[in-house]
């Protein structure tokens, strides 16, 4: 299945969803990816291990897959919705949640992101849509000194879709809000650890979200967990490792500190 051009996407501009600009009607295009598992009731609570991204509360089957682990570097990675077909053997994670081992081979022609980093620069990253049922243009995300803002740039208009800022209500400040254009808080953004000291980032939605709404932050999601990973650190260890081994994905890691 080959990906759309761009000017296949129609052309009306974005129409409103919750408070963040909206691609066409998601239900056009669902023939054109295979249906995730059935919907969990409630706002989803996600982790990412390895490739796989999945609900946290059981029966969990991933939900998407990235086209690299996000600990790995290199200049492009793509984040695809996961089908039924996908799903192999599957084993209880440390949190209760059932992970499936190992899923095929990425399938480009799924994917429904791809994030793009410029060489040597970790304060920036592009989203591109792979879908109609994506955002037309680019998705430009940006750190600044505490935060990340995601921007969508298209026709020459530039639209704050999400900000990720720490939220001072958890212990040390750990932890982020990701916030829509409005102030809206849509998600929270923690690190969880294991009883055996392993982590994993969890994103936790504070409401149901339209599925190209929830698409979008997951790929920003993980766009960011993929740029934290790359900084590097002062003590000898990978950024993934230092990373893994702290509470949050903030300024401690990107200022170097062990």
């Amino acid at each position: 299945m080959k990906t759309p051009p761009e000017d296949s996407r129609g052309s009306s501009g974005p129409t409103e969803m919750t408070t963040v600009a909206a691609p066409p009607p998601y239900a056009e295009q669902e023939s054109e990816l295979e249906p995730s598992e059935s919907p969990l009731s409630g706002p989803l609570s996600l982790t990412i291990d390895g490739q796989l991204v999945y609900p946290t509360t059981p029966p969990a089957t991933a939900l998407y897959q990235t086209s690299r682990t996000l600990d790995m570097p290199g200049t492009v990675v793509s984040v695809s919705r996961v089908g039924r077909h996908h799903h192999k053997s599957s084993k209880p994670s440390s949190t209760g949640a059932t992970a499936p081992q190992k899923l095929q081979d990425f399938d480009s022609d799924k994917a429904i992101y791809d994030i793009i980093r410029t060489p040597l620069v970790l304060t920036k990253l592009e989203l591109k849509g792979k879908r109609r049922s994506t955002l037309p243009g680019s998705i430009k995300m940006e750190r600044g000194l505490w935060s990340w803002k995601s921007w969508h740039e298209h026709q020459g208009s530039r639209t704050l879709l999400f900000r990720a800022t720490p939220d001072r209500s958890t212990k040390k400040g750990l932890g982020l809000r990701w916030m829509d254009a409005g102030g809206q808080v849509l998600a929270m953004e923690r690190l969880e650890i294991d009883g055996d000291r392993s982590s994993r980032p969890i994103m936790a939605f504070e409401k149901d979200l339209e599925p190209a709404t929830q698409d979008l932050l997951v790929a920003c999601w993980c766009a960011k967990v993929w740029a934290a990973s790359q900084f590097p650190t002062n003590n000898g260890n990978s950024a993934m490792e230092t990373l893994r081994r702290r509470l949050r994905l903030g300024k401690d890691v990107y200022a170097g500190k062990a």
